[in-house]
C-alpha cells in the first residue's frame, strides 16, 4: 500500500454517514457542487497540490450539515486514492477511493468551488500483542 505525503494539502470528499479505513476500497456517491469539484481538481491533468488522484476523506458530525466547516468533520480522516469514477445524471457521480493512510486534519482552504483539506500524518497506536513467557 502506498503512502501518504507526511503533510499536505489536498481536495477533501465529506461524508455524511461513513468511515473509511486505510486499506479498503468503496465507492461513494456524490452530488454536492464541492464533491464533484473536488473530485475534478484531484484527477485533472496537470494539477499542482499533491499526488495525482489523491483526497482527504472526512467524516462528518452532522450529516445534515450541507457546507461542513472544521468544526464539522471529526479531526481524523484518510489520505484515499481515486481508482474510478463513474459519471451519472448531470451534476452527480460515483467515485470508488482507496483508503491510504490515517491523517490528522490541520484546517480548510478554499479551493475555487471545493474545499481543500491541510492535513499531517496520524500517529497510529500500535496494536500489537506481544507473547509473555
Amino acid at each position: 500500500m502506498s503512502r501518504a505525503p507526511e503533510s499536505g494539502v489536498l481536495p477533501m470528499l465529506p461524508l455524511r454517514s461513513a468511515v473509511l479505513f486505510p486499506g479498503v476500497s468503496m465507492p461513494v456517491d456524490l452530488g454536492r457542487a464541492a464533491s464533484v469539484e473536488a473530485v475534478r481538481r484531484a484527477t485533472a491533468h496537470g494539477r499542482r497540490q499533491g499526488p495525482p488522484n489523491h483526497v482527504v476523506v472526512t467524516v462528518q458530525r452532522d450529516p445534515m450539515v450541507d457546507q461542513p466547516g472544521l468544526s464539522d468533520l471529526h479531526p481524523i480522516a484518510t489520505v484515499t486514492r481515486i481508482v474510478q469514477v463513474l459519471r451519472g445524471l448531470p451534476g452527480r457521480m460515483t467515485v470508488i477511493v482507496r483508503g491510504l493512510e490515517r491523517v490528522a486534519l490541520d484546517g480548510l482552504e478554499s479551493g475555487n468551488g471545493c474545499e481543500l483539506a491541510r492535513y499531517h500524518r496520524a500517529a497510529v497506536p500500535d496494536y500489537s500483542l506481544t507473547m509473555l513467557i
